[in-house]
């Protein structure tokens, strides 16, 4: 699955962090079949968020939104592709599609 691990668990998320978050993953669902947010990592506790992963100590040191996208290394369950799997053409439509995300939620950052 393609999935964005947030950083929900950081000692200081706010809820324009989260509401960012969750814009930006409604944004890419709707702009990409190969994005899904029903699999991922379990969210942190608050406050239990590793901040040495990049991530999370962006978003605790910056107040920001930050995300990491996870991608698979074999194929996407939701649209496998048997001869390909996950393949570059895949990643650059992925990547592309979170063009799109950012232009949804560019208004709402700092």
């Amino acid at each position: 699955y393609n999935f964005i691990a947030n950083a929900f668990g950081i000692p200081s998320l706010s809820d324009r962090q989260r509401e960012l978050t969750d814009a930006y993953k409604g944004a890419l669902r709707r702009a990409s079949p190969d994005f899904q947010t029903e699999f991922g990592y379990p969210e942190n506790s608050p406050g239990k968020a590793n901040l040495s992963m990049a991530s999370n100590s962006r978003a605790e040191t910056f107040g920001c939104l930050s995300l990491t996208l996870e991608m698979p290394f074999k194929d996407n369950v939701l649209c496998p592709d048997q001869v390909n799997g996950w393949s570059p053409k895949h990643c650059r439509k992925l990547g592309a599609a979170n063009l799109d995300a950012i232009y949804a939620v560019i208004d709402n950052l700092r």
